[in-house]
């Protein structure tokens, strides 16, 4: 029976060899790890821009409707208080005797936390937006492709939907709706 033993030599050069093996991959790791979050704010780019261009294409139908249906005096889109680092899809306002906000979010596919999303930025609007606080605000969700499960959760919260689909827009509300204010 032979007897498999090292020298020094070897044992020290097979110690070496597999640290460069470790170096190698640990830098391949590293490599991936940096492709991996390149990837990630890629995506978060594109998924931005696509929520940017679903707000461009359902504007002009919401601005209008906020402006006929509403009585609004005001519109503006992607309304930001930097300090909070908050931003509201659409807000539409009266000052004077009607003194009413309306909060839109605007989302291309509806899920359930968009309702999540209003009823958050909803809860913290007159603290974020204090010009605002002696307003009644109303809650209003915009999407072009509706989801009938949460469209009951949103009336039960209130909220308004609207669905916009080829430049009309289509406020989606129950005959025994009773929108809340905020």
């Amino acid at each position: 029976m032979q007897e498999n033993t090292l020298t020094y030599e070897q044992l020290i050069n097979l110690f070496e060899r597999t640290d460069r093996k470790i170096e190698l991959l640990t830098e391949e790791n590293r490599k991936t790890e940096k492709q991996i979050k390149e990837l990630g704010i890629q995506i978060g780019g594109v998924s931005n821009k696509f929520g940017t261009f679903t707000e461009g294409l359902v504007y002009p139908s919401i601005e209008k409707e906020l402006y006929d249906t509403f009585k609004v005096t005001h519109v503006s889109q992607r309304a930001k208080n930097k300090t909070k680092q908050v931003e509201i899809d659409i807000l539409g306002y009266s000052n004077g005797t009607k003194n009413e906000a309306y909060v839109v979010e605007v989302k291309s596919h509806l899920r359930e936390e968009a309702l999540d999303q209003i009823l958050n930025i909803l809860e913290h609007f007159k603290e974020n937006f204090p010009e605002h606080k002696d307003k009644k605000v109303y809650g209003m969700i915009a999407s072009i492709d509706t989801n009938d499960d949460v469209l009951a959760k949103i009336e039960k919260a209130g909220i308004y939907y609207a669905n916009v689909a080829n430049n009309i827009f289509e406020l989606k509300t129950s005959k025994n709706f009773k929108p809340k204010v905020y």
